[in-house]
């Protein structure tokens, strides 16, 4: 997402990426359009929340793959089979279902995100 690569982060501007605040909205509005976004990376809700209001597609924030966010392999295995299961059911037009796996710090975003104009909570 934020047009770079790391192992763990060190050193890049996750809360406040600048190629991303200049490139991704146009991308995901102009070119993907797709109808569903995952992310990886704890900070990443909060700079859809600043950055990216408005957007169309519902989101599946998942933290990162690392012992500091996601807890290592086998708690990340858990969260990408569970946002599996939650695309699934959104295009089937499905409830989603609950994560059964936690957050690892801070505030947990909703299972599915929405930051059109108006939306306020997740689904």
């Amino acid at each position: 997402m934020y047009f770079c690569a790391s192992a763990d982060a060190d050193g890049l501007s996750c809360a406040n990426s600048p190629c991303a605040k200049l490139f991704l909205r146009r991308l995901i509005e102009d070119y993907v359009r797709p109808a569903l976004v995952v992310t990886f990376g704890t900070s990443i809700p909060q700079f859809f929340r600043k950055h990216l209001r408005g957007i169309p597609p519902n989101i599946i924030h998942l933290p990162f793959r690392g012992p500091r966010s996601a807890g290592g392999a086998p708690r990340m295995d858990q969260a990408v089979a569970w946002a599996g299961r939650a695309a699934a059911a959104l295009f089937a037009g499905l409830a989603v279902p609950p994560r059964d796996w936690d957050w690892p710090f801070g505030d947990a975003p909703n299972p599915v995100e929405s930051y059109a104009v108006e939306a306020k909570k997740g689904i």
